[in-house]
Parts: structure tokens; C-alpha cells; sequence
């Protein structure tokens, strides 16, 4: 059975770039120790990647009784890693970091569908910011080291704690249109919530399906057709407890996504259509969304302690209602402080 160790550590004092330092450094001396304990022989993947809000690595292992020392290993970081050990290791990979920023191929297109996260404080242009030139490896040396242990969470460790009595209507709290603008040909949009429960989180990615990610979406039933446009789509992203649905359009003129968010109180379709919408989203979150990603989302949303094993899931989403549905549109608003169009 495949059981999996998750780390997460949030953005380092609001930059990326150490961020992504402290990622390639853990990276680095997790495969030192996994050499120096012979566990390298055991098949042990580790992936890692870093975002605007902070720092994932995960290890992939068949044999259980190798998580106590790998556990091991992952709590000793940096704390009980030599300065010189450590010092060597950032001097070897800050090269490596700004090579591999200088070939990052972002379009205009990734830069205006992030720019939804800027008013939560997230700039899609600092993944791309190098080291302050006033920092010296002493400097970088004492960022990580005051950044201090990761947060670890393993996955077959998880409780299947939904039951059927959790399958009631809930109303989610007001959605804000947190942010909403023009950047170059692009429209973009950002969808706001408070995370609270993880059947509040499958509404939420539910909506992000039916509003841009589908055929049948509103997006092209309600701009991308009638205007003859091929761009536009949404997509869920997590960022510190907040459930964000962003969204982006392609063209000249303005369009009014605004307006149709915020004047659709419903998505007026039968139970039937609805129940298809569901199922499609369903073998899409199994095919194409895989455990870990999902894993990440529950991370950041604060709902980790709550999370359900792959088949609750699936009963989550089956007993998610229309009404549900509907409430999420019903309370979209503009964010006052948060809005700035």
C-alpha cells in the first residue's frame, strides 16, 4: 500500500525566493540521508515544489516501517545540520534557483489569471524575483535557519470522520468577488471564500467545474459562445484558509463577467442536469486531480484534521445538493476592502 509523507512550509517572511531556497535545500539533504541510511534502495520518491505561498515536499514509500526514520530525518532540518553543511548547500543552489528562473516560459495569459490573488497578497511576479543584492550567504544562512521545522503530515494516518449524518444543506458564508480587472487582452477574476468544513471545499471546486472548467460551463454559455471567444476557464487554488476560484477571459472588449457573477442567484438547471454536472465532475476530480493535490488544498485550508479517506470523498461530493449550489451564487458580493476593480 502506498502511504505518503507530506511537508508544507508557508511563505519564509513574505518571499518566494528564500521560500524556494528552503526548498531545493530540504530537497537536497532528504536525499543525502536517505543515501547515508540505506533507505535509497527502498524505492523512495520525493517530489517537491514551491508557490507564491509557500513550500511542498512530499515522499512516496511502500514499506510503512520506514516512517519513523524518515520522520527522523525530516524534523532534523535545519536544526541539526551543520553550518558548514548548510552553507556549502546554499552556496551550490542559489546558482541553481536563478538558472532555473531564468528559464521559466510564463505568458501573458498565467500572469493575468494569477494577478486574482493579488489583493490576498500573493504577486505572481515574485516567483520570478531573485535574492535582494544586499543579501550575503551569512544572510541567506540565518533566514533558513530561523524558518526553523516544516510541518509534516502523513496520509494513511488520516480518519475517515464524515458520516452520514454530516449530509445536511449547509449555507456557505458570503463569496466575495475579491478581485476583478483587465490585464493586457485578458479578464480576470477572483472568487473568495472562508474555508470551514471540507464539504464546504468539494461545493467550492464543484463550482469552479461548472462555472469554467466543462463544456457545458457558464462561462461559455454565457460569454465564450454567444461572442465567439475560445479562451475562458477557471480554476480552484487554496491560499491560507481562503478558497479561491480564479477565473480568466480572452478579449478586446470588455465583457461582463462582473455582472453575471454577481446578477445569478441560481443556475437554473433541472435536478437531472445538475446530477450529470456532479457525476462529470466527480470522474474528473478521481481521473485528473490526484490525492496529493487534493492533500495540499486541505493543508493550506486549515481542514487537514478533518480529512476523509478517497471513498468518503466520493460520498461527500454524491450528497452535495443543488440548493448548496445555488447558496454559493446567492451570496456573492463584492468584497469592500478586498475589492478594487
Amino acid at each position: 500500500m502506498l502511504s505518503e509523507i507530506f511537508i508544507w512550509k508557508p511563505r519564509i517572511q513574505g518571499s518566494v525566493f528564500i521560500t524556494h531556497l528552503y526548498e531545493h535545500l530540504l530537497y537536497r539533504y532528504i536525499q543525502s540521508e536517505l543515501k547515508r541510511n540505506e533507505f535509497d534502495k527502498e524505492g523512495i520518491i520525493v517530489n517537491s515544489e514551491t508557490f507564491m505561498d509557500g513550500t511542498f515536499t512530499e515522499l512516496f514509500f511502500i514499506d510503512r516501517k520506514l516512517f519513523s526514520g524518515l520522520i527522523d530525518i525530516i524534523k532534523a532540518f535545519p536544526s541539526q545540520v551543520s553550518k558548514q553543511e548548510l552553507i556549502m548547500a546554499i552556496k551550490s543552489e542559489v546558482p541553481r534557483i536563478v538558472d532555473e528562473l531564468s528559464n521559466e516560459d510564463s505568458t501573458e495569459e498565467d500572469f493575468a489569471v494569477y494577478s486574482g490573488l493579488e489583493v490576498l497578497g500573493y504577486d505572481f511576479r515574485d516567483m520570478f524575483r531573485v535574492m535582494n543584492e544586499d543579501d550575503t550567504i551569512e544572510d541567506l544562512y540565518a533566514k533558513i535557519t530561523m524558518a526553523g521545522s516544516s510541518e509534516i503530515y502523513s496520509l494513511f494516518d488520516s480518519k475517515a470522520n464524515y458520516i452520514s449524518s454530516n449530509f445536511v444543506t449547509t449555507r456557505l458564508p458570503e463569496v466575495f468577488i475579491s478581485s476583478y480587472g483587465k490585464k493586457e487582452d485578458f479578464e480576470y477574476f477572483n472568487l473568495s471564500v472562508t474555508a470551514q468544513s471540507i464539504r464546504q471545499y468539494f461545493i467550492y471546486r464543484l463550482v469552479s467545474f461548472i462555472l469554467g472548467q466543462v463544456d457545458e460551463s457558464i462561462l461559455n454559455r454565457e460569454i465564450l459562445d454567444s461572442q465567439n471567444i475560445y479562451l475562458g476557464y477557471t480554476f480552484p487554488v487554496v491560499t491560507n484558509q481562503e478558497l479561491n476560484i480564479l477565473g480568466v477571459v480572452n478579449g478586446n472588449k470588455l465583457i461582463p463577467v462582473e455582472t453575471i457573477l454577481t446578477e445569478m442567484n441560481e443556475l437554473n438547471i433541472s435536478i437531472e442536469k445538475f446530477t450529470q454536472l456532479k457525476n462529470s465532475f466527480l470522474t474528473y476530480l478521481l481521473v485528473n486531480v490526484p490525492q496529493k493535490d487534493l492533500f495540499s488544498d486541505l493543508v493550506k485550508a486549515g481542514l487537514i484534521r478533518d480529512l476523509v479517506n478517497l471513498n468518503d470523498m466520493v460520498d461527500v461530493v454524491k450528497h452535495i445538493t443543488l440548493t448548496e449550489v445555488n447558496c454559493f451564487f446567492e451570496n456573492i458580493t463584492k468584497g469592500s476592502k478586498l475589492y478594487d476593480k
